[in-house]
C-alpha cells in the first residue's frame, strides 16, 4: 500500500513508519509540522493538498487527530487514519470527527466511548504499543502482537472488537 503520513514530530513516529515499511508499505512523509512549530493551519493544509493531487495515496496517517487532514480527505473520498497518542485530544471534540472517510483509534478507552458515538463504525479503541526497535528485551509474541496490529490497522479491518479482544487476549 502507499501511505501519506502526516507528522508532527512525535517520538512514536519513527517506530510506527518502520512497522509500515516492514510490512512492505511505501511512506511518503509531510515533514513540515516538525521543522516549523509555528505552522499555521492554511500552511499544513496547502502541503496536504497539494500532495495529495501530486500523488496517489491508498490513505493518510497520522499520529493524534487533525480536523483539517480529516476535511481534505473527505473532500478527496481518501481514507483518514489516525491513532491517538495524547488524552485528551481536544481536536477530537471537532464535528469532522462524523467524516465517513475517517478511522479514529483511540488508545484512551474513555476517550473512545465518549467520542464512538459521533461516528459509529468509523472509531475504534486501539491500546498502545511498542516495538523492539529500542532494544527492549520483552517476549518474542509481544513483538508479534506489534506487527499484527499494523497488519490488520493497514489492512483496514476495522472491527473494533476484534481489536479489543486481540489485546486482551494478549494482554
Amino acid at each position: 500500500m502507499n501511505l501519506l503520513f502526516y507528522r508532527y514530530g512525535s517520538i512514536c513516529e519513527p517506530d510506527i513508519i518502520e512497522g509500515f515499511r516492514e510490512l512492505g508499505n511505501q511512506v511518503t512523509e509531510i515533514t513540515l509540522e516538525i521543522y516549523n512549530k509555528n505552522l499555521g493551519p492554511l500552511e499544513g493544509l496547502t502541503a496536504l493538498k497539494n500532495e495529495l493531487f501530486a500523488h496517489s495515496y491508498d490513505f493518510v496517517f497520522s499520529i493524534n487527530y487533525y480536523p483539517f487532514i480529516s476535511e481534505i480527505c473527505n473532500i478527496f473520498q481518501i481514507r483518514y487514519l489516525c491513532w491517538t497518542v495524547d488524552c485528551p485530544v481536544m481536536e477530537l471534540y471537532s464535528d469532522t470527527v462524523s467524516n465517513p472517510w475517517n478511522r479514529i483509534f483511540l488508545f484512551d478507552r474513555a476517550q473512545y466511548e465518549e467520542i464512538a458515538p459521533q461516528n459509529p463504525g468509523c472509531i475504534f479503541h486501539l491500546p498502545g504499543c511498542f516495538s523492539n526497535r529500542h532494544k527492549v528485551k520483552f517476549s518474542f509474541y509481544r513483538f508479534s502482537v506489534f506487527q499484527c496490529l499494523f497488519h490488520c490497522l493497514i489492512r483496514q479491518y476495522f472491527c473494533d472488537r476484534f481489536f479489543y479482544d486481540f489485546i486482551c487476549f494478549f494482554s
